[in-house]
């Protein structure tokens, strides 16, 4: 009997087949978004293996879930998300909520009208990161943001606490009654009379005089 003879060099390379695998995550498309959008309003927004059974019939590649269609509609699609920046009075109520019920996202998100649980929870890992990286220099891993969790929220709490106290104040002043003249000794107001009550003065010439209630204005010529 012949020998067979042995091939030398490597063996030749198999095609492989791409299988599409249900919840696999891959990039959402725009067609694919307009048409969950058209689904949801015809279906409504619980059965959700319903409308990844008809998704995935109009478009055949990639296979979609229902999971994957129902975290597509309310993290991104569903128009009654918030995506404006967050202010400070979400930040604070954020925060205040994490401490009294801590990682339960879906729970906060009931007290932030129009914020997801999944934009609730990346924002507040982000300013975590960000307020370790303020008092460190570095970035912090996800076991320091772990371990340090409490400390850092109690430190921006804090922080946004003092910023929305001073904006207030703020505000206030810049709503202030800009005529009114009962002011205080220590009270200064963007004008160009010094208003003073009450103060004892110095005149050339003359003996320290302790002036009465009465309101004396005089005048500077401001720089």
């Amino acid at each position: 009997m012949a020998k067979k003879k042995k091939l030398r060099g490597r063996p030749p390379k198999k095609k492989l087949t791409v299988i599409n695998i249900p919840g696999k995550r891959r990039p959402w498309t725009s067609t694919e978004d307009e048409v969950i959008k058209s689904l949801v309003q015809e279906n409504g927004t619980q059965q959700w293996a319903l409308i990844a059974d008809k998704l995935n019939k109009k478009i055949k590649s990639p296979i979609r879930s229902g999971k994957q269609c129902r975290e597509r509609w309310h993290n991104h699609l569903d128009p009654t998300i918030l995506k404006d920046p967050w202010s400070l009075d979400e930040e604070k109520l954020l925060f205040e909520k994490h401490i009294e019920l801590g990682n339960k996202w879906a729970d906060i998100s009931r007290f932030l009208q129009g914020r997801t649980d999944n934009s609730i929870k990346n924002h507040f890992y982000s300013m975590l990161r960000r307020q370790y990286r303020k008092l460190n220099g570095f970035d912090a891993n996800r076991q320091q943001l772990k371990e340090y969790d409490e400390i850092l929220s109690i430190a921006i709490l804090n922080t946004v606490n003092k910023k929305i106290k001073s904006k207030k104040h703020v505000v206030a002043y810049n709503e202030k009654d800009q005529s009114q003249t009962e002011l205080s000794d220590y009270d200064l107001r963007p004008l160009d009379d010094l208003i003073v009550t009450g103060v004892g003065i110095n005149f050339p010439d003359h003996n320290p005089y302790l002036l009465t209630e009465e309101v004396f204005m005089m005048h500077y010529d401001l720089v």
